[in-house]
């Protein structure tokens, strides 16, 4: 299986994020991809103040 961020999702989480990284890499979320018999639930962690993006298509949430 190949999981992807689209470009519209990168912008869904460009325009959610406001903390800065704490790491030198930048690196600051953890992406979970859950393959379903209804579609695929894409979830997007921050790792800074461990809120939870749910970036699943619409008509699953």
């Amino acid at each position: 299986m190949v999981f992807e961020i689209t470009d519209e999702m990168k912008r869904k989480i460009g325009k959610w994020d406001s903390c800065n990284s704490r790491d030198v890499s930048g690196a600051k979320f953890a992406y979970t991809f859950i393959p379903s018999g209804l579609g695929l639930i894409i979830k997007v962690e921050c790792d800074v103040c461990k809120r939870l993006l749910d970036l699943t298509e619409d008509w699953m949430n």
